[in-house]
């Protein structure tokens, strides 16, 4: 047992007496693993991804075609001057940066669970 007798009247009906049967036994920990789900999620985080990096390999195009030495050719090639920088182009490069950055996060917290959890389910 991993935990205390359940009783009927220790909890109310519904989740909160059905979560406590749960805990009473370890056999009785049975939970959905929404594989499919979890799949598809990471493939939509792909795209999106995908979309973003080619959002910035179109920025590094235009930067690479800029005058030499201005802030926007600048600013492509170090990040302090793109956070100082106070035009359009800069502030659209450094917003798609921040936006890559958090997706890339919620990607790599997604996939490795998943992962670890396919190679676990093959053994």
């Amino acid at each position: 047992m991993l935990e205390s007798a359940v009783t009927q009247s220790q909890y109310p009906n519904g989740y909160s007496s059905l979560a406590a049967f749960i805990a009473s036994d370890r056999e009785l920990s049975v939970y959905r693993k929404f594989r499919r789900i979890s799949s598809r999620n990471l493939l939509y985080l792909q795209s999106e991804l995908r979309i973003l990096e080619h959002e910035l390999d179109r920025l590094d195009e235009e930067d690479l075609n800029s005058e030499t030495g201005s802030i926007r050719h600048l600013g492509s090639q170090c990040f302090a001057e793109l956070s100082k920088a106070d035009d359009a182009g800069s502030k659209e490069r450094r917003e798609l940066i921040q936006n890559i950055r958090k997706l890339t996060k919620e990607y790599r917290s997604k996939m490795t669970p998943l992962q670890l959890f396919i190679a676990n389910s093959i053994r």
